[in-house]
């Protein structure tokens, strides 16, 4: 498909049930390597990223298929091979998060660098650090990291940014590492908590999950269990910033107010209706919507919210105001295409100022 054309038409009416968490459910994924046994993970999407992790870690002897409920079971065997080839990391930038499990359960790793979206250079640095803290060794060769732990200990880790695949690949190597390890500055994204959760059922001790500091104490053994992923909400967000644009009134069945706070802040502060709704959220456009200022992540909010909540900013009359995003300097892209149908972004200066159409 070369192009979308999208044309004005009615305020949106209606129902949309939420998918599971793409974010999370990669990482729910790689989880499974700590553990022999069989996991049955359930509310799980069906898009191509669950497709290729599937794909991943067959290519390391275990078996991933879709039952006819819709769950992902994945039968993890005794043995597997610790390696994740170049072919399938570089469809996507999450394949990194298997190094960690790897290491743990394992005690080598060979992980080919990741590809992944297009929110530019966003190095593993981190990863590394992260990992080597708790006595892993590193070296980089041909594309791949070649990684080995006799033993991983336990370590205070302290991460120069809250970044989340750094926070859940320490905490999967922590969590069978011998004695305590306290990540500070950690990320507070729900699917970090969601990772917690499963890992927990697992037998793991993970303390502090959704806060700036995460406690784990490590075990020797972990066993196979099942779990529900929580509900994307990237999703959503998206269908709220569209109902910003085209006006009406939604009901958005499993999503979260709680996984969105500062979006719904934000949108709430903007004029739209937002509230709770059985198991999800309702939310209407009465009228014209002001102008605010919106920041980058980490707000704890939401990585990935900053690209999404432009269309119904671009009715907003005035200016507002929105520091640069340097978790994913790519995402500007969005700011430049919102230009190209008529609204002035300015992108590229700290503090830049987009303008909408009306000039006020």
């Amino acid at each position: 498909m070369e192009r979308i054309r999208v044309r004005p038409g009615e305020p949106l009416s209606g129902t949309v049930r939420v998918s599971g968490a793409k974010n999370s459910v990669l990482k729910l994924m790689a989880a499974s390597v700590l553990a022999e046994g069989t996991f049955v993970l359930q509310n799980v999407p069906r898009i191509s990223d669950v497709e290729w992790m599937g794909d991943l870690l067959g290519a390391m002897g275990m078996n991933v298929q879709r039952r006819v409920d819709g769950a992902v079971q994945i039968d993890r065997p005794g043995t597997i091979t610790p390696e994740a080839p170049y072919e399938l990391v570089e469809r996507m930038r999450a394949s990194i998060v298997v190094l960690g499990p790897l290491l743990a359960r394992c005690g080598e790793a060979k992980v080919a660098l990741p590809g992944g979206d297009d929110f530019g250079p966003r190095p593993i640095d981190m990863h590394l650090r992260a990992l080597e803290a708790l006595g892993a060794r590193f070296e980089v060769r041909h594309g791949f990291i070649e990684a080995r732990a006799d033993r991983l200990r336990g370590a205070q880790l302290l991460l120069e940014f809250p970044s989340v695949g750094a926070t859940e690949n320490a905490m999967m190597a922590a969590v069978l590492a011998e004695g305590t390890t306290v990540i500070d500055n950690a990320a507070r994204e729900p699917e970090i908590a969601d990772l917690a959760a499963l890992l927990n059922r697992m037998g793991a001790s993970v303390l502090g999950a959704g806060s700036s500091t995460i406690t784990i104490e490590g075990v020797t053994e972990l066993s196979a269990t099942d779990h529900r992923v929580i509900p994307d909400r990237i999703e959503p967000a998206t269908f709220l910033a569209v109902l910003g644009a085209a006006g009406g009134e939604i009901t958005l069945e499993e999503a979260r107010a709680e996984h969105m706070g500062m979006l719904v802040t934000k949108l709430g502060e903007m004029g739209m209706r937002i509230s709770p709704e059985g198991d999800g959220l309702w939310a209407m456009v009465p009228g014209r919507l002001r102008s605010v200022d919106v920041g980058p992540p980490p707000d704890p909010g939401p990585a990935g919210f900053s690209g999404r909540p432009r269309p119904e900013r671009c009715r907003a009359p005035g200016r507002r105001r929105r520091p640069p995003d340097r978790a994913a300097p790519g995402r500007s892209a969005a700011a430049v295409s919102s230009g190209a149908v008529g609204w002035d972004p300015t992108p590229g200066a700290p503090g830049s100022a987009p303008r909408s159409p009306d000039g006020r």
